[in-house]
């Protein structure tokens, strides 16, 4: 198992609060992912939420679900929850905004198929260059 770098609460605000730019929602239960795309997020000047469910994200978009411009959802999410089922509940609370699949365990064939019929999907590790892409492109949240 590889060691991974915990950051206390104290500074995952500084940095999920950082930004002028537009509000997106990492919705990912792997502290190492998790803190790398806020970190990525917040490097190029969005305002990043994280939650590892439903109810943190929620709980800390405080009400700003109509600000979120963008969802980054991990598809194997704790307790048999998937991605596609916290978007269905997020999109139940009011956020709108487009929606990216991320996953490391998906399999080409009839699930990659079903999957990409309702979502974009991009299998971790994530590129840079394909998130800045897909964020600019899908979701129209070019920072400038």
């Amino acid at each position: 198992m590889r060691p991974f770098v915990s950051l206390p609460p104290a500074a995952m605000e500084s940095f999920v609060n950082a930004g002028p730019g537009h509000l997106i929602i990492v919705l990912e239960n792997d502290p190492r992912t998790a803190t790398a795309l806020t970190m990525f997020l917040t490097d190029r000047g969005y305002r990043a939420v994280h939650g590892r469910d439903v109810v943190s994200v929620v709980t800390a978009l405080d009400g700003r679900a109509g600000e979120v411009k963008a969802v980054l959802a991990d598809y194997n999410l704790d307790h048999g929850l998937t991605g596609v089922d916290a978007l269905a509940q997020l999109r139940a609370l009011g956020v709108k905004a487009p929606a990216l699949l991320l996953t490391g365990s998906l399999r080409r064939g009839a699930k990659h198929r079903q999957l990409t019929e309702l979502y974009p999907v991009l299998e971790k590790p994530v590129r840079p260059e394909r998130l800045d892409a897909w964020l600019r492109d899908f979701a129209g949240t070019e920072n400038d």
